[in-house]
């Protein structure tokens, strides 16, 4: 098996593990046996705030806002357009793949509220719509951008730090319960590799056969085009 070909088979995997993940944990959560962690881990944060916190997860807050993320991705998928649909297009979709993952489990899932909700009129919480949409945004930009050597590897340690962050912010601030932020960041982290692995499956090298019928053809129409066209002399 080649190495592009491994690549692209890890990545349906990791996938796949983590959507698996994802429908183990829903079962938890569902069956209200999540409950009790989620409601202790909630009330340990609420004793450990403090102003410095609220700042911090201020600061966190902002630079993960969905409006902020989208628009950082599309404004990077912008930017590679040139290198060809198969960089444009996975960074470009990975946003609208959070969106229509988010409002799929908003649709099929049964109503979870957060723990603010009595109080502040939050919506459904399960699982974390912002958490979810920076974790494939951030990981697939990251990640194609690392592979076209665009960026140095490291910055893939923003995909990670960030999305963690944001989930640890949406539990400080009560809008979700800390399974919803674990959930979030394994849909998130399924929809990243499913877009990476589309990366993948176009960055795969053209068989060395195809190429030279590619390239007899498109000679073959250049020199047609430019061969001068021929009067007929009555």
């Amino acid at each position: 098996m080649s190495q592009s070909r491994a690549r692209l088979v890890s990545l349906l995997g990791f996938g796949c593990g983590c959507a698996g993940l994802f429908a183990w944990l829903s079962r938890i959560v569902l069956q209200g046996r999540a409950n009790g962690i989620d409601r202790r881990i909630h009330d340990w944060v609420e004793e450990c705030a403090n102003p410095a916190l609220d700042s911090a997860m201020d600061v966190v807050s902002a630079l993960s806002a969905p409006a902020f993320l989208v628009t950082a991705t599309l404004l990077v998928a912008f930017a590679v357009r040139k290198r060809g649909r198969r960089v444009f297009l996975p960074i470009a979709f990975s946003p609208l793949a959070a969106m229509t993952a988010g409002s799929l489990m908003t649709s099929l899932m049964p109503v979870r509220y957060p723990p603010d909700a009595a109080s502040k009129g939050y919506e459904p919480c399960f699982p974390s719509g912002h958490v979810t949409g920076a974790t494939a945004e951030l990981l697939v930009s990251c990640y194609v951008l690392v592979r076209e050597q665009i960026v140095p590897a490291p910055v893939l340690s923003v995909a990670v730090v960030v999305p963690l962050l944001a989930g640890c912010a949406r539990v400080y601030r009560g809008r979700h319960w800390s399974s919803d932020v674990i959930a979030g960041w394994l849909v998130g982290t399924a929809l990243a590799a499913f877009c990476a692995a589309t990366y993948e499956a176009f960055r795969r090298p053209t068989p060395p056969a195809l190429a030279l019928a590619i390239k007899t053809t498109r000679g073959r129409a250049k020199s047609r085009a430019g061969a001068p066209a021929h009067c007929e002399v009555l």
